[in-house]
C-alpha cells in the first residue's frame, strides 16, 4: 500500500470553519466545477480570463436552472 494515502487517510482533520474558508476564499475556483462546466484539471490550465468565462458560464446555467439569485455574485 502506498504511503500517501495512508498518511492521508489518517491525517488530523481540518477544521470545518477552515476548510468553509478556504473554499470561499477560492469559490471563482470552484464555482464551475459546482456547477459541473468545467473539470478541476481544466480549472488548474485555464487562463484568468478563461476562468472567468468559465464562472459566468456556470452563473447562467445556475440561472437558467432556476436556481440561486447570483445578481451580487
Amino acid at each position: 500500500m502506498p504511503l500517501i494515502p495512508f498518511l492521508v487517510a489518517y491525517s488530523k482533520p481540518s477544521n470545518d470553519l477552515v476548510i468553509s474558508k478556504k473554499v470561499d476564499d477560492n469559490s471563482m475556483f470552484w464555482f464551475p466545477i459546482i456547477a459541473g462546466i468545467a473539470t478541476k484539471q481544466e480549472l488548474e490550465r485555464a487562463t484568468m480570463e478563461e476562468l472567468q468565462i468559465y464562472n459566468e458560464v456556470a452563473k447562467r446555467k445556475i440561472e437558467l436552472m432556476g436556481g440561486a439569485d447570483l445578481g451580487g455574485e
